[in-house]
């Protein structure tokens, strides 16, 4: 079965796994470098925005907890974030043994991949309610094999909250040799927090009636023709590896003429 999941990204071992653009490229670690960082040993993912996200949450609340975020004028500060969405094959998959051990493929030598319910996770990995009516839909698999999971998309998001504004004007009786009056104080910081919501409203209203932008993809003819401008005819026929990875091909004509050929990636592309 395939399924398209968020990859739960722990910036705890983030150095020792890689970052997610470094994922995107180069693709997963093993299951024992997770297993060496102090991690489940399979690539984790979830088809719950909410359990993918809180690993970053955490980790951002114990920054700011310790004092090393930069302080902004924006009171939330886990705002802007990133997602990766990648296509997995659950393959032979069952419910973990344990909900709070540590999962290994040694534990569970024929399954293609372990999940839990989001109902029996230790509360102490949740942010927030656990009590949903979803929450029993709501699951994280642990793959073992890392072949299994493609990462295909980079996502950048932001979390709209309700603005929480004091009164912007306030006034106060102030008591002085004329007699009393009345003396009206704005609050900077409330005006800074406005100024700020009315920007993003407006710059969200701006990017949603931006019109597409179509990025022009390059034919199989004209990349084999770039090819062979950039190179001699005699190293053009001893090729031994091509990348043609997004190049939007529907087909792949006679390779015949490249004997030599021994790699050729053809991922992301439209073959029929």
């Amino acid at each position: 079965m395939l399924e398209y999941l968020f990859y739960i990204h722990n910036p705890n071992i983030a150095e020792a796994v890689g970052g997610l653009e470094e994922i995107l490229e180069t693709g997963f670690k093993d299951t024992d470098t997770y297993l060496d960082a102090g991690s489940d040993g399979g690539v984790t993912l979830s088809n719950s925005l909410s359990l993918a996200e809180t690993p970053r949450i955490k980790h951002m609340k114990r920054q700011q907890e310790r004092g090393e975020l930069e302080e902004t004028v924006d009171p939330c500060i886990v705002r802007h974030g990133q997602v990766l969405i990648c296509k997995t094959y659950i393959g032979n998959s069952e419910s973990a043994k344990d909900s709070e051990g540590i999962i290994s493929r040694e534990h569970y030598p024929e399954c293609d991949s372990v999940y839990k319910t989001k109902d029996v996770l230790p509360r102490t990995f949740c942010v927030g309610s656990t009590s949903c009516d979803c929450s029993s839909r709501q699951c994280i698999w642990y793959v073992f094999n890392k072949e299994l999971v493609t990462p295909e998309y980079l996502v950048d998001y932001e979390y709209i909250t309700t603005p929480r504004f004091s009164p912007l004007c306030g006034s106060v009786s102030v008591c002085s040799n004329a007699g009393k009056e009345e003396v009206s104080i704005v609050n900077s910081s409330d005006n800074m927090l406005e100024e700020l919501w009315n920007r993003e409203i407006k710059t969200d209203e701006q990017v949603l009636n931006m019109s597409p932008s179509l990025i022009h993809i390059q034919t199989a003819c004209t990349l084999l023709g770039d090819i062979e401008k950039v190179t001699s005819s005699k190293s053009f026929n001893s090729l031994t590896e091509i990348n043609l990875h997004n190049q939007g091909l529907k087909r792949v004509s006679d390779l015949s003429c490249h004997p030599t050929l021994k790699k050729l990636y053809l991922s992301f592309n439209q073959l029929m």
